[in-house]
């Protein structure tokens, strides 16, 4: 993680990695680190320095094999790619400030919606022993669970993931509750079965809003006892009769906006 030539050599003796990948790989974790996109963001709304352990999470996962062959050499570009079946898979610097955002410690059960690839559940399974994550298009659950499969010989870690093929929208309620949830895809509201599935303290992200433009947005659940938001950068999150009391806040704090493919379900 200190020196980039170390890095590669390493990457190619421990992992088989290709050498021009790996150094790419090397060279844009430089770029998301000096533009902030490993800042995190703590249970108390306040932004955090870069953390090691997404550092980490970036460097062992090697992008170019989660993705259409042609597009391989694109891997370390910094914007979204086609997948296929109207999917892509996120630009590095998404992946990494919602990784970042979720910050999951070891014991943390964490729950995707939207599969993809499998790069992002990659990428959280170096940060957490339990991991599920749920894909609604039958090929590419499919094909992500080939991909970890096959990297999981060297990267034992990702055989700890568990890929399921059904409507993200209901969530996993076997292996609730969870306390970190992430939504890869777009939506206009937060579905009611996720945040009753999300264990108190837990942290839901998501990019909410209409259309393709979306705010980053983190839900926090309170934990039992609170009668106001954690931090000044939470606002309570209204209308959620029944579940529990939630808080709401920007990831970004600055009002900047996203692009992801719309929630299908």
């Amino acid at each position: 993680m200190i020196e980039r030539s170390a890095f590669v050599a390493e990457s190619i003796r421990r992992y088989g990695d290709d050498e021009l990948l790996a150094g790419q790989r090397w060279n844009a974790v430089r770029r998301l680190l000096s533009d902030g996109d490993m800042n995190g963001f703590s249970g108390t709304g306040e932004n955090t320095g870069p953390e090691n352990r997404v550092l980490a999470a970036w460097l062992l996962t090697p992008r170019e094999d989660f993705l259409l062959p042609e597009m391989r050499q694109s891997a370390y570009l910094p914007n979204a790619l086609p997948l296929g079946h109207g999917q892509t898979i996120s630009a590095p610097y998404m992946v990494t400030r919602m990784t970042s955002a979720l910050n999951p410690s070891p014991s943390h059960a964490v729950l995707e919606i939207g599969t993809g690839s499998g790069y992002q559940a990659a990428m959280l399974s170096v940060l957490s022993s339990d991991v599920r994550t749920i894909e609604t298009v039958p090929f590419l659950a499919s094909k992500a669970r080939q991909i970890l499969s096959d990297l999981g010989t060297k990267r034992p870690w990702l055989d700890r993931i568990r890929v399921r093929l059904g409507n993200g929208y209901d969530g996993w309620s076997d292996g609730a509750p969870y306390d970190r949830i992430v939504v890869t895809c777009a939506i206009d509201h937060i579905p009611p079965a996720l945040l009753e599935q999300l264990a108190p303290g837990g942290i839901l992200i998501l990019p909410l809003g209409p259309s393709r433009i979306q705010a980053l947005m983190a839900i926090r659940r309170r934990i039992e006892g609170e009668s106001a938001p954690p931090g000044r950068r939470w606002t309570p999150l209204d209308g959620i009769p029944g579940v529990g009391k939630f808080d709401i806040s920007d990831v970004y704090g600055d009002g900047t906006r996203v692009r992801f493919v719309p929630f299908v379900y």
